[in-house]
């Protein structure tokens, strides 16, 4: 990650084992991302593993309430969600209830979608609410509407232990003029086992590798390239903008 000399990246929850665990901080994070973060700011988003730890919050210096936020960066818009929040351990994989108006994120999200007018916008938090393996949480795409009702263009996430992307989707049908895409970046390990014998209707692309996403945007195009852990690349899209919001995806 280091060599491709990114501007900054970002981490889908899991970052380490046991985020209640001070240790781990430094076996799974500080100690071998040492030469990437040191010069490279870093975005993050809460995943099961850290557990609600204390140690999250206290490592990242992000706007209160820190387990959600946003920031812009050139011709794009990211929002970070807490999806452990919206699926508690209680209900998990259900929903907990919370996509509704009263919630507090859900209506940070809301506002925070009405308010930016980036040219792109993409979303992240922890649970996968579209892959072909296992840990898939339905109960996400609750929120699927209102991506599409504010033309979100990528959603990224984690959980499942593979790659994977999804073919532009919208009102849970392929839709290769104004849909979403979903891609799962669970690179960190490799788990073959998690995905199903068969792919799902809206796989485009999966793969159980470690890998990381490089990401590049223009005002006219988003393109992201999937690199495994030995520097190859094994997947790579492009999604282009025009004027008046349409969209071509390669």
């Amino acid at each position: 990650m280091k060599r491709y000399r990114p501007d900054f990246s970002l981490f889908i929850g899991d970052i380490v084992n046991d985020g209640t665990n001070y240790a781990d901080w430094n076996q799974y994070f500080f100690s071998p991302g040492k030469e990437l973060l040191q010069d490279t700011p870093s975005f993050s988003c809460l995943g099961n593993h850290e557990n609600g730890g204390s140690w999250y919050y206290d490592f990242f210096a992000f706007a209160a309430p820190k387990n959600y936020y946003s920031f812009d960066y050139g011709d794009a818009h990211f929002i970070a969600l807490d999806s452990t929040d919206f699926i508690n351990n209680d209900t998990y994989p259900d929903s907990s209830g919370k996509f509704q108006a009263g919630n507090a994120q859900y209506d940070f999200l809301v506002q925070d979608l009405q308010d930016t007018s980036a040219k792109w916008k993409i979303v992240y938090f922890h649970y996968s609410p579209y892959v072909s393996g296992g840990y898939q949480v339905e109960a996400l795409r609750a929120l699927c509407p209102l991506l599409e009702q504010h033309s979100v263009d990528l959603v990224l996430s984690s959980h499942t232990i593979v790659y994977e992307r999804s073919y532009p989707l919208r009102s849970g049908k392929l839709d290769f003029k104004d849909g979403i895409v979903y891609v799962v970046a669970g690179g960190a390990g490799a788990m073959p086992e998690w995905l199903l014998p068969k792919r799902e209707w809206f796989t485009s692309q999966s793969l159980a590798v470690p890998h990381f996403l490089q990401v590049a945007v223009t005002p006219q195009q988003l393109e992201i390239r999937a690199i495994d852990h030995q520097g190859a690349l094994f997947d790579k899209f492009s999604i282009f903008k025009e004027t008046d919001g349409s969209k071509k995806f390669i």
